[in-house]
């Protein structure tokens, strides 16, 4: 899998672009991704678009996520647009869930405009 990083000053965000076929590792090098991106700081939002992808992990794969979350981006507030209705897209409000019980900012989308307002403190959720 590929992760191309891009920073969107106007609004102070992180995106990161997941592209092709995924493995387990999937989420420790896209999170290897955005810390090494220039632009990011601690607690920086980030917007991760999972549409160019095909991975999709198990639920128990996706158990672990909201703690690597916790341990390598404390206090990032986390977004990610997956294509509706799919089984991605159940696995991100499964992701979703379990980060909130471990206070990790975690939100599923499935379009880019609703992301971004929640990531920029206007949620329309």
């Amino acid at each position: 899998m590929r992760f191309e990083t891009s920073f969107l000053p106007e609004h102070n965000v992180l995106t990161v672009r997941a592209q092709g076929a995924g493995d387990p590792d999937a989420v420790q090098q896209m999170v290897r991704a955005i810390r090494s991106a220039p632009e990011f700081r601690p607690g920086m939002d980030v917007l991760i678009d999972a549409l160019s992808t095909d991975y999709l992990p198990s639920a128990q794969e996706a158990t672990t996520f909201p703690g690597i979350f916790q341990a390598e981006l404390p206090g990032t507030r986390l977004a990610v647009i997956v294509r509706a209705g799919g089984a991605q897209y159940s696995i991100a409000c499964l992701v979703e869930a379990l980060a909130s019980r471990r206070d990790v900012q975690f939100a599923a989308f499935s379009d880019r405009e609703e992301a971004m307002l929640w990531l920029t403190g206007q949620p329309s959720r």
